[in-house]
């Protein structure tokens, strides 16, 4: 059974402003919430379970990352993304 999308029905704020102007609850329109759900499985039983966790593709981007602002491009270090490299020789 097809799902009937219901037409947005705009309810100007209380304050008369424009619904992005003066009004910080409102961030966002007519949008979806943002979300990324694509992940490949090795075999068709695993995606039909469907546990992104227990795929060999799967990589979490959580945890603690070492970071390094610089005012300009030009000063940053051109290295940092080999094997090797000692980040504690180029943390401030």
């Amino acid at each position: 059974m097809l799902k009937r999308a219901t037409k947005f029905q705009y309810i100007p704020p209380e304050n008369g402003y424009p619904e992005w102007n003066n009004n910080p609850e409102v961030f966002q329109l007519n949008r979806l919430p943002a979300h990324a759900t694509a992940i490949s499985y090795e075999t068709v039983e695993e995606a039909l379970i469907g546990k992104r966790e227990d795929s060999s593709y799967y990589s979490s981007l959580n945890g603690t990352w070492k970071f390094r602002h610089v005012e300009r491009p030009a000063d940053r270090n051109v290295s940092f993304y080999k094997e090797d490299f000692d980040c504690a020789l180029w943390m401030i």
